[in-house]
């Protein structure tokens, strides 16, 4: 049984259809793809993990990724069937691999770290081969206030493998489990860049950035260099997740190909879970 979005397409991508898939995160794109592979999904308690309806479904294994619920739960979920806990933190190839390792899976899991580390790579050439080395790339969004995204994390740490820049109040380390770079909306222009990419989304209104002001005065803006990308999937530090940014990436910087949305998940998983 996978207790999150992400355990649950962690454990698709290694070829596991859990017996249940709770959604916590509420995430479109990955219901979506749920609902096309007719896996059984489940709600979360309010309080957490519902220890009875787990024990219900009579697991082999339980997997779910280190959110405070589920890490709290890790002993007595133990007492159910084993129960592997997914750092978040860890890179995706980490957490890939963990799941494999605790499903059985550790062959395929390593099939799809290289699958997707080749067109990382791919895309890092051929972006060197446009003459596109070192354009910077900014990442905002609205949820509860303005945020940039820092170097941390998967989108950070992607990024600057490709040898993309980022504007001067992005490029930093932060908390692992905190990406996120507060910002005002007078600092907007400070995180101006070649390309402004903006996470989009019933939870992510991107009015609150377009409606600034000071949103016409970015080059981005000037220079039509502005993206708007489904933030559920670029928030997903899992190997589907870095899939669909690699595509996105593609057709933004590139012009190959479009960028994705809620639409397009069932047709990338597709594509994802079929490549070789």
């Amino acid at each position: 049984m996978a207790l999150d979005e992400f355990a649950g397409l962690a454990a698709l991508s290694v070829g596991i259809e859990p017996v249940q898939i709770d959604t916590v995160f509420g995430y479109a794109t990955a219901s979506e793809v749920f609902d096309h592979l007719g896996v059984a999904t489940g709600t979360a308690g309010r309080d957490g993990v519902d220890l009875e309806a787990v024990a219900a479904l009579t697991p082999t294994e339980i997997i779910g990724v280190s959110i405070p619920t589920t890490a709290s739960a890790e002993s007595n979920l133990d007492e159910i069937a084993p129960t592997t806990v997914i750092e978040y933190t860890a890179t995706w190839q980490d957490q890939l691999r963990t799941v494999g390792e605790a499903l059985g899976r550790v062959d395929e899991a390593e099939e799809v770290i290289a699958r997707v580390e080749a067109s990382v790579a791919t895309l890092k050439t051929d972006l060197t081969s446009a003459g596109l080395d070192g354009t910077s790339v900014s990442i905002l969004g609205y949820r509860d206030g303005l945020f940039a995204l820092s170097r941390t994390g998967t989108v950070g740490s992607l990024l600057d493998q490709l040898g993309l820049g980022r504007p001067a109040p992005q490029d930093i380390d932060t908390e692992p489990t905190n990406p996120f770079v507060p910002m005002s909306a007078e600092q907007l222009t400070d995180h101006d860049a070649d390309v402004v990419i903006v996470l989009s989304g019933t939870a992510y209104p991107t009015e609150a950035l377009t409606a600034s002001p000071l949103w016409n005065t970015l080059d981005a803006v000037k220079t039509d260099s502005i993206a708007l990308v489904a933030a559920e999937p670029w928030f997903s530090a899992n190997a589907y997740g870095v899939s669909w940014i690699v595509d996105d990436l593609r057709a933004v910087l590139l012009g190959e190909g479009d960028v994705g949305t809620d639409a397009d998940a069932v047709e990338r998983w597709t594509t994802f879970s079929t490549s070789s």
